[in-house]
């Protein structure tokens, strides 16, 4: 993770009003208390949420036409116009126009609003989300369960997280339009007369430009948009005025820059949007696995590039953080094609370790040495609960053979809900104990290490119950399992502990960036020849402790030791496994998908 001089100050120095509303002074020059300074973080952070995504006055009448125009040409079956009104929505507003901000806020205001409101809820029971694009139709889709649940605005972030917000902008928009539509049928009226009633009266006041093309957005594939090019002459301004650039010339850059976008133009991606990053690295590395030299050093300049124009966004961007991930992500494809091959080498040596030395460490890691255990009582199948996990009854005894103390309840006693205070940043975040969980789900280690052993067949589930899988027998009575089925366990273990919480996200940031801390620190853990060193930054301070309590969960079951100084170690025979897991979760990160 790269530090960007400057980046954590900018941001705490824009909160700094909000901080100072919650009695923590940045600029004190006694120092900040760092835990007065987490407890405030988020609803400092909730409040700057707000300010962005709820505009007023005239934006937001311009973003309720917004929301007409798109729901009027949905309903009477106009497509492309629909989404040329969407497409028509700019990152940031104008005198005329909202910004995708602007429209996301009001329709989730909207949301919670219609979903809260007894009189609409008969008629809302009824609501269908429909889009032919599935990324937005699922996004529809949460959105509704949250509005059913009156939460869209609390789940702002998470869903942003898991969707991207230009998805979120265009899937709020057409649960609106379903909305709508669900409430004209019900009280048979037309679907303009109650866009007048619960959206705007007047569908033209916002100056939003629609040009239906044929596919929408798929219209612009393989050319720049005329935002693109806004955009992408500012970054050529900004070039102009930097020390130094990556390429011999600013307008080499710039010309570089502008063959990526016309690139990701052609599978849809906007580069605008920090969430579309991904593909436009992907199609990069994917032109430079050819043989020739010359392929491999375009997509170096080109990655080059993208991440210069990261840091362009970074500078002007109203939320810089929403970059902080797709500069995550081409930096780690530039160190895997420029010098992470050390890694893959560090693998392949950690593979050829003597059989012996590392079957005899997996096997005596609590992953390994609990499925004998957990096979003898669970006999020849045991009930489960109706989402496949454990039953409350049985949380108990089982997290007891990972050496876990943790109790299934139907109710969390209210002590137990009290968050632990007092602990430095230095310091893995402390566990609960015991650990009350009214599901299987919220027994991490216990969670992981089921998951683990249905991937490899251990187990095996129906609807109702749990039973030994095919390759169980290896497991049971003293047998020895094969090195391959042992490593691939404990290997998955370690990924599926490392990402249990990777799509959440709270007050001290994304769940995402805690596995992909942990998952650095594992590997600085297990090959410090790389010299990965720890990051510095302030966002990294405040999710440090929770990435060392996966890392302590990795200690208590064997995965991780300390030398005699204190530093985290991987034992030699349990390397490729611990590698495998972690290099799994940063994959992930990197690609935006579920493991």
């Amino acid at each position: 993770m790269k530090h960007v001089p400057g980046l954590a100050d900018e941001i705490l120095q824009e909160l700094a009003p909000l901080l100072a509303a919650e009695g923590v002074d940045i600029n004190d020059p006694k120092g900040v208390d760092i835990d007065a300074l987490r407890a405030a973080l988020g609803p400092a952070m909730e409040r700057r949420n707000m300010e962005l995504f709820t505009p007023t006055g005239a934006h937001r009448t311009q973003a309720l036409a917004v929301l007409r125009r798109f729901t009027e040409a949905t309903a009477a079956g106009r497509a492309d116009e629909a989404q040329a009104v969407l497409d028509g929505v700019e990152t940031d507003e104008t005198e005329d126009h909202p910004a995708i901000s602007h429209v996301i806020g009001v329709t989730l205001d909207l949301l919670d609003s219609w979903y809260s409101d007894r009189r609409l809820r008969t008629a809302l029971a009824s609501t269908r989300v429909a889009s032919r694009r599935r990324p937005v139709r699922a996004c529809a889709t949460d959105l509704l369960s949250a509005a059913r649940r009156h939460t869209t605005f609390d789940s702002l972030d998470k869903l942003t997280v898991a969707h991207g917000g230009l998805i979120l902008f265009e899937g709020g928009a057409t649960l609106v339009a379903a909305s709508i539509a669900a409430i004209a049928k019900r009280q048979r009226r037309k679907v303009t007369a109650i866009c007048r009633d619960l959206l705007i009266a007047d569908p033209e006041y916002a100056s939003v430009d629609v040009v239906a093309a044929p596919d929408g957005r798929a219209e612009e594939a393989g050319r720049t948009t005329p935002a693109d090019d806004r955009i992408l002459a500012e970054f050529e301004e900004w070039l102009s005025r930097q020390p130094q650039i990556a390429a011999p010339t600013v307008e080499d850059e710039a010309t570089a820059l502008r063959a990526i976008f016309t690139l990701a133009r052609t599978s849809g991606a906007d580069l605008r949007n920090p969430h579309d990053i991904g593909t436009a690295v992907d199609l990069l590395v994917d032109m430079g696995t050819g043989d020739g030299r010359d392929d491999h050093d375009i997509m170096m300049s080109s990655l080059f590039a993208l991440d210069e124009y990261i840091h362009f966004q970074w500078e002007i961007s109203r939320r810089p953080e929403n970059w902080d991930r797709a500069h995550d992500i081409v930096e780690d494809a530039l160190s895997a094609r420029d010098g992470g091959g050390q890694l893959a080498d560090v693998v392949e040596r950690a593979t050829a370790v003597d059989p012996q030395l590392r079957r005899a460490a997996l096997k005596n890691t609590r992953v390994s040495a609990a499925v004998p255990v957990l096979l003898e009582w669970l006999g020849t199948s045991r009930p489960i609960s109706q989402s496949g996990n454990l039953r409350l009854a049985d949380i108990e005894p089982v997290a007891a053979m990972l050496g876990v103390r943790a109790k299934g309840v139907r109710k969390v006693p209210p002590l137990a809900e009290v968050p632990a205070t007092g602990f430095a940043t230095d310091e893995p975040l402390p566990e609960p104990e015991p650990l009350f969980a009214t599901s299987m789900r919220q027994v991490p280690v216990l969670w992981a290490w089921w998951q683990a052993m249905l991937r490899c067949d251990i187990l095996e589930t129906t609807a109702t119950r749990v039973r030994p899988g095919p390759a169980s027998g290896r497991w049971i009575d003293g047998g020895e399992p094969p090195i391959e089925g042992a490593e691939a366990l404990n290997g998955l273990f370690v990924s599926f502990l490392l990402s249990e919480r990777m799509f959440d996200d709270d007050q001290f940031g994304s769940g995402a960036a805690v596995a992909v801390l942990a998952s650095r620190m594992l590997i600085a853990a297990a090959a410090p020849e790389l010299g990965i060193g720890a990051p510095d930054d302030a966002r990294s301070t405040i999710l440090r402790p929770r990435a060392l309590q996966l890392m302590a969960r990795l200690e208590l079951l064997g995965l991780l030791t300390r030398d005699a100084s204190g530093t985290p170690a991987v034992p030699e025979g349990l390397k490729s496994a611990v590698l495998r897991g972690a290099m799994l979760v940063m994959d992930v990160a990197t690609r935006g998908e579920g493991t």
